[in-house]
């Protein structure tokens, strides 16, 4: 069987308003024109996957046009995959690669939200306009690549004590550290309590000050201990998220 490509186009969903299956779509997509056709080299006929933030689709390409017009047949529509509990990931700003690999794995793994912490070891400045246009470039290539279609709210830095404040007032908070009780009976706690919203926290690369930690449990976080070692930021990241999903239900 043929790969299915995924592919992101952010005019899909007024192209493809009040359509439904075997109905064809017009797409204006200099972007995914050139893809389709010079990098990928997509025939017509062939079967592929569409999406952006609110639609996705099965559709099958029809033709190339000009203008970097694009003619697909709508296959199907995709009904979107909402994970349950809804997990809150606070993501201290890392340094350049570190923070690109992190949002990776916030995609595919599966996280709701990401908040941005700054901390007092926080190397990274933000600048919200090209940052952000960034970690959504790379939050669309971990969409694509692992075919999760919703991608995770992004809330810009913000102190530990102020996204502390934040926080949803019931939910099961978590934080990475080796000196913690073991994963595996955070994972009992978790379900036993089936909590609605999970909150997942780890220290950057220099790690939390001692202050920052007594303030995380000063706030009901569980201390949480995923190996006998001590793991990096990203890898944390992975190692924790990926346990939580594991559980997870499909709501919708």
């Amino acid at each position: 069987m043929p790969h299915e490509f995924a592919l992101y186009t952010p005019e899909l969903s007024s192209a493809c308003l009040h359509k439904k299956s075997g109905d064809r779509i017009t797409i204006a997509d200099e972007q995914l024109w050139h893809r389709l056709k010079h990098v990928l080299r997509t025939e017509p006929g062939n079967p592929l996957l569409l999406f952006d933030r609110t639609t996705a689709l099965e559709a099958r390409l029809q033709a190339y046009e000009k203008k970097e017009t694009l003619q697909f047949e709508l296959i199907s529509l995709i009904k979107k995959s909402i994970l349950a509990p809804t997990i809150i990931v606070m993501l201290p700003l890392l340094k350049r690669e570190a923070l690109a690999e992190a949002f990776y794995s916030c995609v595919e793994l599966g996280a709701n939200q990401v908040q941005l912490v700054t901390t007092a070891s926080s190397q990274q400045t933000w600048s919200t306009e090209r940052d952000m246009s960034r970690c959504q470039k790379i939050m669309v290539a971990a969409a694509e690549q692992s075919k999760q279609f919703m991608l995770p709210i992004i809330k810009s830095p913000c102190g530990l004590a102020d996204t502390l404040q934040q926080l949803p007032k019931a939910s099961l908070r978590i934080h990475c550290d080796p000196q913690g009780m073991s994963l595996w009976k955070v994972l009992e706690q978790i379900e036993h309590e089936k909590p609605e919203t999970i909150v997942l926290s780890f220290g950057p690369e220099a790690d939390l000050t001692d202050d920052e930690r007594e303030l995380l449990y000063q706030n009901q976080f569980v201390a949480c201990a995923l190996t006998p070692t001590v793991l990096r930021a990203t890898q944390a990241l992975v190692v924790a998220l990926g346990a939580l999903r594991s559980g997870s239900r499909i709501v919708t």
